[in-house]
């Protein structure tokens, strides 16, 4: 019954942490990315150690019946790649505050992209070998139906641990990159001018204020 009430607490939580300054905020997504991508691994890891699909006889899975099915059917499954991959582009909005953009830039989202590639392909290889391909056809969770298999009734709370982190990770990121384009906007005379100015920490703050208050609202 309190979830919006966690909601508010969290955004505040991290516009507190935002509003020590950039150093706190930027090890706060090193951290939260670094969790995200070990447990992914660790996810992998325990997907080929103790899943293996069952020998039982896989039954047909049925095909489109026409070209424009198929093409939907395509377009459906690229959303969730596109949405795994969003967000390789977000270094740009920190540009101006990299020491070294020109060889920064291109190793954050290069390095970005080749990363999650990797990830994805190795989750989406564990989920292959863990589950039947119409058990994984019907899913809606996966990673879930996965995790129930390897550790039983608590493998649905083991994933939702794990997306909790994610969504710490995605609330942090998106408090710093909105932030910047309000700030971006006022240097532009196109927001409140004084959303321009910047703590000495490094936050643009009102910008950041107005940012949380729009996500609490």
């Amino acid at each position: 019954g309190g979830i919006r009430g966690v909601a508010v607490g969290v955004l505040v939580a991290f516009a507190l942490l935002h509003r020590l300054g950039l150093r706190s905020s930027g090890w706060t997504q090193e951290l939260t990315s670094l969790v995200k991508g070990l447990g992914l691994i660790a996810f992998v890891v325990l997907c080929f150690v103790y899943g293996g699909r069952s020998e039982a006889p896989v039954a047909a899975i049925p095909m489109p019946t026409s070209a424009l099915a198929a093409v939907v059917a395509v377009i459906i499954a690229l959303q969730s790649v596109i949405i795994t991959h969003d967000g390789w582009y977000c270094a740009v909005y920190f540009t101006e505050e990299d020491r070294d953009p020109g060889r920064n830039l291109p190793r954050s989202a290069i390095g970005g992209v080749v990363t999650i590639i990797g990830i994805y392909v190795l989750v989406n290889l564990a989920l292959l070998y863990t589950l039947p391909i119409p058990e994984l056809a019907g899913s809606v969770l996966p990673a879930a139906d996965a995790a129930q298999r390897i550790f039983g009734g608590h493998g649905g709370q083991i994933i939702t641990a794990l997306s909790l982190v994610s969504l710490l990770s995605v609330i942090n990121a998106t408090l710093l990159i909105a932030t910047r384009v309000l700030f971006a906007m006022s240097r532009d005379h196109l927001f409140f001018k004084k959303a321009s100015e910047v703590h000495p920490h490094g936050t643009p703050l009102l910008a950041m204020w107005l940012t949380t208050g729009a996500s609490v609202l």
